[in-house]
């Protein structure tokens, strides 16, 4: 593909002229379309209602689908919000987020026990060894609690993501 000048490529364009096939083809070609370039930063919200927080590690919630063959999730950052209702959950209160199939979380919080209404980054997990991986191919992402399903506790939670897809 030919390099154009903003210049070169604005004479094919004047009044009374006629731009030919490749002319056109040569203006197209020179711009960047978005879904060829997209390195598009995302978001998503999702809100996890108390019976689903008291049931994370059985049933975990799914954050961001599995992007398909050849690309996977690369997380930027995670925030949790949780309204603290009347009670705080007792035990398995640490909210991970994990990769389908990982053996390990990407991120890591005990968080689920506060008593007050709380908004935090939950921060990065230590390094992996050898033999794991954090970013997998073709899965989703999911949020589960540590060890097994939260105990008491009433407060609804909201998880924001923001993450990339990358082709791998």
């Amino acid at each position: 593909m030919s390099i154009f000048s903003r210049t070169t490529l604005l004479s094919y364009f004047q009044t009374g002229e006629a731009p030919t096939q490749g002319q056109f083809a040569a203006l197209i070609n020179s711009v960047t379309l978005e879904a060829d370039a997209c390195v598009c930063v995302k978001e998503v919200k999702v809100a996890i209602p108390t019976a689903q927080v008291l049931a994370l590690n059985t049933t975990p919630v799914q954050l961001v689908a599995a992007p398909g063959a050849g690309y996977a999730i690369e997380v930027i950052g995670i925030t949790m919000k949780m309204v603290y209702n009347s009670s705080a959950y007792s035990s398995n209160y640490v909210l991970d987020i994990i990769y389908t199939g990982a053996i390990k979380p990407i991120k890591s919080l005990s968080c689920l026990n506060a008593t007050v209404d709380t908004i935090r980054d939950i921060t990065p997990v230590g390094s992996t060894g050898a033999t794991q991986t954090q970013i997998l191919e073709n899965v989703a992402l999911m949020a589960t609690s540590s060890g097994a399903d939260p105990i008491g506790g009433d407060s609804d939670i909201t998880i924001y993501v923001t993450y990339r897809v990358i082709e791998l």
